[in-house]
């Protein structure tokens, strides 16, 4: 078990160097070795770890967006779920820039998609009593979360929006999700 903890300590170590790195510069222009350096690791701790750079890239995004909807808001908490967006598009924004602009964006959006549409299919379900649409509650979330992850993706590459301006957006999008299927 300590052997298990040590290794998701170190695997978060390296993503946590990527980060920093992803913050000023594309990927492209990282390197295995800029990524060791920044993570005070040798070469042979990454390769421990991680096949090569996109594998590393594969298991931080899913880390990332795991943040994104933390498992413990159960119910349809608008200003949790509001609070979180923004916070993740704060805080991710040039690291998500750089990694859409890698050639990425399918697997974020995939990734993204389905932490969305697991978190609205369960809230939905959550609230079948109250719910209001005569379709199956999986449509309903595979439409909004379509529409949530895309504009998601649309806020990060909006970089002239305020993050007042963004949080209200983001606020007025979830009440719409709720009003529109739970009465």
């Amino acid at each position: 078990m300590k052997r298990k903890h040590n290794q998701q300590l170190k695997r978060d170590q390296i993503w946590n160097a990527l980060i920093i790195l992803l913050e000023n510069r594309p990927i492209e222009k990282i390197s295995i070795q800029n990524i060791c350096d920044t993570a005070k690791i040798h070469r042979t701790t990454f390769y421990n770890h991680f096949y090569d750079i996109y594998d590393l890239l594969g298991y931080g995004t899913e880390q990332m967006v795991s943040g994104l909807i933390p498992e413990d808001i159960l119910e349809f908490n608008t200003d949790a779920m509001s609070a979180n967006i923004t916070h993740y598009i704060s805080r991710y924004r040039n690291v998500l820039a750089n990694i859409t602009r890698a050639g990425l964006k399918d697997h974020l959006l995939s990734i993204t998609d389905e932490a969305f549409e697991n978190y609205l299919y369960k809230t939905i379900a959550a609230a079948k009593d109250a719910y209001s649409l005569n379709i199956p509650i999986h449509v309903t979330a595979k439409f909004y979360c379509a529409g949530l992850s895309q504009l998601l993706y649309w806020w990060v590459s909006n970089r002239d929006m305020s993050e007042e301006e963004l949080k209200s957006q983001v606020d007025e999008i979830i009440q719409l999700i709720k009003h529109s299927c739970i009465k």
